[in-house]
Order: C-alpha cells, then structure tokens, then sequence
C-alpha cells in the first residue's frame, strides 16, 4: 500500500461526502495520481480509513523531527470524527478535540472582558460602542482600496519573510522560491462570512479573496497580509510544496485539510507570523484594530461553545454579539452569527492555534519554526520538544 497516496485518496473521497471544500482546503502534490471512487458510502470510507489507520501504526515510523505516524494518525481520527458527527450524537467538546488535537476550556467572559477594558482605555467616550463604531467608520476603506493598497504593501511582508526562510531552511534555494512564488490579490464577491481567504493553487501560485460585503480598515493591513500571505498561509504552502519536490517531506504533507490538528497549527502560524518578521504594533490605532480582532476571536468562540455545546438560542448569540463586539452593527452581526455556525468546529483553531503557536516560539524562538511551517499538530510539537534537544 501506498500511504501517502492512500490518505490523499481518501481524503479527497471524504471531502465530497462533508461536502466539496470541507475538508480539502488545499493540494499541491501530483494530480494526475489522485483516484477516487464513484458514490462512496460513509461507513466503507469510515472502514478505510481505519485499516489505512493500521497500516501506518504498523509501517510509517515515529521519529524526529516530523513523527509522521503520530501525525498521521492525529490526521485520520481528526477526518473519521468528522464523518461521524453527521449522524451520531457526540457533543461539541468532544468532537472539537477529537478533530483538532487540543483539549477545549469552557470560554470565560472575562477574557472577553479584559480586552474590552483594553480597548477603552485607547478609545476615548462615554458609550464604548458608540465610539467604536464611529472609528470605525473613519478609518474604514472599501475591499476595492484594501486590494489596492495590500499590493504595495504586500512586498515588504514577502521579502522580511524570505529572509526568515533564509535563516530557517538552509535547504531551501531562496532566490529559485522567491521568484517562483506569486499572489494575486482579488476582491471576491460571495456570501460566505470570512473576510478574506487564502487559495493556494499550488506550483507556488495562489490567491487570496477580499470579500467585496465586508468593510476593511486602514489599520489592518500588518494583520491580514502576514496571516494571509506571507509569513501566513501562502508561505507555509509554499516551502512544503518545495521540500516536497526535493524530497524532503512526504507527499502526506503536500494536502491542507480543514477541521484537523494540522488546520490548528497552520491558524497558528498565521496569527503570529507577523511576530517571526518583527512587526510590531505600536500606533495607537494598529493596537486598537488588532484588539478588536482579538476580540472577534474571543466572541465567536465564546458563542459557538454557548450555543453547542450549552444551551444558548441563536437569538441570544445574536444579542450578546452585537452587545459585545463594539465594531459592529446588527447586520454584521448577523452576518458574524452565520459564520460560527457554518464553521462551528473551525472557530477554535484561531483562538487555540495562536496560543500554541505562540507559546512555542516564545520558548525556542525561530529553532522551532521549521516544525511548525513543514507540518505539525499539537502531540508531535509537544514529542519534538521532549525528544530533541532544542537549545535556546
């Protein structure tokens, strides 16, 4: 058997079944081997992925610096949970842990509370809301003008990051990826809730969508470009896709699937890439964009638990919403509400993967990147560390 292949195979098969996109985000490997199987049930998919589940255990070694059975196996459990809660009864928490690889804490209004308290120290007012949304508003821009700007500003991320990967991969021939690797940036009109979103088309090409119903600000760019693009999403797809064609990664590592432990690191990644190329938010008006996105971050999950795995009406998620994210008005938060709905088991990969991502790097600094870029979760960053010897 061809595990590699096998797992791509049936990644692809489970993904028509959760519905095209659901679960594969993004491939970059050899499309002309990728074989699929017509009208496919769910339990004989479930089956294969348990005995594929067997012959990794049996053939794929668990060593440094990747532990690709344990890896491997994360992936598959996070793929056979998500078949299984289209019909069976497994609470939110559960299923949330399963699929990602982390172990989920009932939200506290105090941490929401806490950024709040933030924010009003930097805005001035008696009604934080009012205030809030009047800043907004100021500094707000069309997805039009954002697209504009970003592709000037776009550079400076691309090359601060390149001399990361420089730095970081001495395998990696710089000057042959950085001319190879290109974006392009569009304003999309769809109806899904995301801001913008990150396609990676694959052979270093991608493309990242502005949604044309959503407002941007001015104040935003540092945050949305690097998680985005670069040192973000785009870049991440990138160096795998090379240490692939050079044979240094297997080809398990060239498909991006959602709701997985390996989702959780590279959301990680992108909320913190901009701390890997020295950004710093230091204006006034960046520290209060970046914690009205933190804040976006705490609400929705402190929502999407309250309403799956508690007891919360979506009448009372739209009210707290609106109540408190300060920056949005009641369409938006409609508009937010249907979002946590539609990705209910992906919302805790920005608040979880950030803190994970973050903390490791706090800890190593840049010796811990090339594990968390070339493809990780949770259990095999937490072998890597126990098992190799990592010096500050």
């Amino acid at each position: 058997m061809d595990i590699s292949q096998t797992y791509i195979n049936l990644s692809f098969e489970a993904d028509k079944i959760l519905g095209q996109g659901n679960l594969v985000d993004a491939f970059y490997g050899d499309r002309s081997k990728v074989k699929t199987r017509k009208n496919i049930s769910k339990e004989i998919l479930r089956n294969d992925f348990i005995n594929l589940r067997k012959e990794i255990q049996k053939n794929i070694k668990d060593e440094a610096p990747h532990f690709d059975k344990t890896f491997l196996t994360k992936q598959i459990d996070s793929i056979i949970m998500q078949l299984d809660v289209i019909d069976k009864p497994i609470s939110y928490k559960e299923a949330v842990e399963r699929m990602l690889d982390i172990k989920i804490e009932e939200p506290q209004e105090e941490s929401i509370k806490a950024i709040q308290d933030k924010l009003q120290k930097l805005i001035k007012g008696n009604n934080l809301k009012e205030s809030v949304l009047q800043w907004r508003e100021d500094n707000s821009v069309s997805a039009e003008k954002f697209v504009e700007i970003s592709k000037i500003k776009i550079e400076r991320y691309k090359k601060e990051s390149f001399k990361l990967i420089e730095r970081i991969f001495p395998e990696i021939n710089i000057d042959e990826l950085y001319q190879n690797t290109k974006i392009r940036l569009n304003v999309e009109d769809t109806k899904q809730g995301w801001s913008a979103y990150n396609y990676y088309k694959g052979n270093y090409q991608g493309e990242i969508g502005f949604n044309s119903k959503m407002n941007f600000n001015q104040y935003d760019f540092d945050i949305f470009l690097t998680h985005e693009a670069f040192p973000g999403h785009h870049m991440q797809s990138a160096i795998r896709e090379y240490l692939n064609k050079k044979g240094l990664i297997e080809n398990y590592f060239t498909i991006n699937l959602i709701n997985t432990p390996d989702s959780v690191i590279q959301e990680g990644i992108g909320d913190s890439g901009y701390q890997f190329i020295n950004i710093k938010i230091e204006n006034e008006n960046e520290k209060i964009q970046y914690l009205l996105d933190r804040l976006n971050v705490e609400i929705q999950y402190y929502v999407a638990y309250q309403i799956f795995q508690k007891s919360m009406s979506k009448q009372e998620a739209l009210e707290y919403i609106f109540k408190n994210r300060f920056d949005l008005n009641i369409n938006e938060s409609k508009k937010t509400l249907n979002f946590v709905e539609q990705w209910k088991y992906y919302i805790p990969t920005y608040k979880y993967g950030k803190d994970i991502v973050t903390k490791y790097y706090k800890k190593h600094g840049e010796k811990i990147l090339p594990i968390l870029y070339t493809g990780a979760c949770k259990t095999t960053i937490e072998k890597y560390e126990k098992y190799v010897r990592i010096d500050k």
